[in-house]
C-alpha cells in the first residue's frame, strides 16, 4: 500500500508499521500514529498469505538490488541501542504494594497494559486505545496504594522506546480513600518533553487511591502513555 509497510516481527507479540517515504531504514515505529492503516494491511496481508514452501532463490540478484537500494548496503543496519532512563526509587511506595485498579483504555492488542506504569520496568510502557476507536482525551489511571498511606507526591517517567506518542503533559492528580472517592486534587501540572523522570510534589495527604487525569500529550495528541509511575510516600 503506497510507501507503507507493516510487519509482525514475532507470532502474537503485535505488529509494526513503518512510512518507508519518510523512513527507509524502518527505525520508527508508527503504528499506534496510524491504526486505520494497520488495520488494512493486517487484513490485505491476511488475504494475501500463502503456505511457506520449502525452497531456494534461483536468482538471487534482484533480493540483492532491493537491499542495497533500501540500506545502502546488502545488509541492513543495526537499530541503534538508546539510553534508556530508570525512575529514582527513593523514597517511592514500594511497586510491590501498588496495582492498577481503575485505567480508561489500554492497547491490549500489543501488550501496552495499564499494569506496564507500575511494573518497575522502564522498557515497557503502557498506552491508551489506538486500534479501531480511538481513545481521547481525558485519560485516567487509578493506582491502588494496598492501603491508606501518607502521599507526598509522585514521579513520572516518559515511554523510552524512542517515540513520543501519549507522553503526557497537562494533568491533574487526585487522591482519596475509596475507589469511588478520589476526588480531592492535590496538584495540577505540566510534563516537558523528556525521558528523564519527572517529579511532582504537594503537601502531605492520606489516602489509599491515586488517581491521574490527563488532559494533553506532548505532541498533541489523542493518546497517553507511560513509562514507569512512582508515588512518593510512606
Amino acid at each position: 500500500m503506497g510507501n507503507w509497510k507493516a510487519i509482525e516481527p514475532r507470532k502474537g507479540k503485535g505488529w509494526e508499521l513503518y512510512d518507508l517515504s519518510k523512513d527507509i531504514t524502518e527505525q520508527e515505529n508508527v503504528a499506534d500514529r496510524h491504526s486505520e492503516i494497520l488495520d488494512r494491511m493486517k487484513r490485505f496481508a491476511q488475504m494475501a498469505h500463502q503456505p511457506v514452501h520449502e525452497g531456494t532463490y534461483s536468482d538471487q540478484s534482484l533480493n540483492q538490488e532491493d537491499r542495497e537500494a533500501k540500506y545502502g548496503d546488502t545488509k541492513r543496519p543495526a537499530r541503534r541501542a538508546g539510553r534508556v532512563e530508570s525512575l529514582p526509587r527513593e523514597g517511592l511506595i514500594p511497586g510491590e504494594n501498588l496495582k492498577v485498579a481503575r485505567v480508561s483504555s489500554e492497547a491490549k492488542g500489543n501488550g501496552k497494559l495499564a499494569a506496564c506504569a507500575l511494573d518497575g520496568d522502564p522498557r515497557t510502557h503502557w498506552h491508551t486505545r489506538f486500534q479501531g476507536k480511538v481513545a481521547a482525551h481525558p485519560h485516567e489511571l487509578v493506582v491502588d496504594l494496598g492501603r491508606d498511606r501518607e502521599i507526598l507526591g509522585v514521579r513520572y517517567l516518559a515511554r523510552q522506546d524512542g517515540g513520543w506518542n501519549g507522553a503526557v503533559a497537562k494533568c491533574e492528580f487526585y487522591v482519596g480513600d475509596s475507589l469511588n472517592q478520589t476526588d480531592k486534587l492535590v496538584a495540577k501540572t505540566t510534563f516537558k518533553k523528556t525521558r528523564a523522570a519527572q517529579q511532582v510534589d504537594w503537601k502531605p495527604v492520606h489516602g489509599r487511591f491515586v488517581r491521574l487525569r490527563i488532559l494533553s500529550e506532548v505532541n498533541g495528541g489523542p493518546w497517553a502513555s507511560i513509562a514507569e509511575l512512582g508515588v512518593i510516600g510512606k
